[in-house]
């Protein structure tokens, strides 16, 4: 990065493109791992939008090219471990259903530590095409992202009817009960509280773009 930045702390798009030419030659890279699209990665990684990319955001754009350069590679499926254990196995004690949807249903559950988890429930006959890659990718983004604003993955295993995630737990409920619950607890709905509940919600997709990830499906 300094040999290419020239003293400066940045890269602009010409400068991004002799400093992707010059890591292949010397790691010896194939130029699928970077691919030709040079200009739509540097808006991409161009995280405070000041049309130039530091260190950091560099380092991003090497990190995320790699991961899904070698996602590409081989047999082409991730190498994420998904052993074989039920629910009881893995020490996991179901309290009730939270919810439910077309493919998976979510448990609260407590673990052997005393611990409440959230763990989701995948019948194996009625997920999408993507499956269990889809499944392992998720897994594998969340474990990535792991930070106090955004709730932990711990683990994935499966049994022969269900493939299960289990999640950090949270109670708070969502926008659209917010309020009620607010009022019913007597809470003092002032300016500066509904500033701190969205500033949580800003961190957490601050943190996301700044490890080069889009959320795609933010709701209340």
């Amino acid at each position: 990065f300094k040999t290419v930045a020239k003293g400066t702390q940045s890269l602009d798009v010409h400068g991004l493109v002799r400093f992707r030419n010059s890591l292949m030659q010397a790691l010896n890279l194939p130029i699928e791992v970077f691919g030709d699209d040079v200009r739509c990665d540097y808006v991409r990684f161009d995280f405070d939008g000041n049309g130039s990319l530091d260190v950091n955001e560099v380092y991003q754009f090497v990190k995320f090219s790699l991961w899904e350069y070698i996602k590409t590679v081989g047999d082409g499926t991730l190498k994420v471990d998904v052993p074989h254990k039920s629910l009881s196995e893995a020490g996991y004690s179901i309290t009730r259903e939270l919810g439910k949807g077309s493919q998976a249903k979510v448990m609260l559950c407590v673990d052997n530590d005393g611990k409440e988890r959230c763990v989701k429930c995948y019948r194996k006959g009625a997920m999408t095409i993507g499956g269990i890659n889809e499944l392992k990718e998720e897994f594998e983004a969340m474990r990535f992202l792991g930070c106090r604003s955004i709730a932990q993955t711990f683990e994935v295993f499966q049994d022969s009817s269900f493939f299960y995630m289990v999640n950090e737990v949270y109670h708070g409920g969502d926008f659209a009960t917010l309020r009620t619950r607010a009022t019913e607890q007597q809470v003092a709905m002032t300016e500066d509280w509904w500033t701190n509940v969205f500033k949580q919600c800003l961190r957490a997709l601050e943190h996301m773009h700044q490890q080069a990830m889009m959320h795609c499906d933010i709701k209340e």
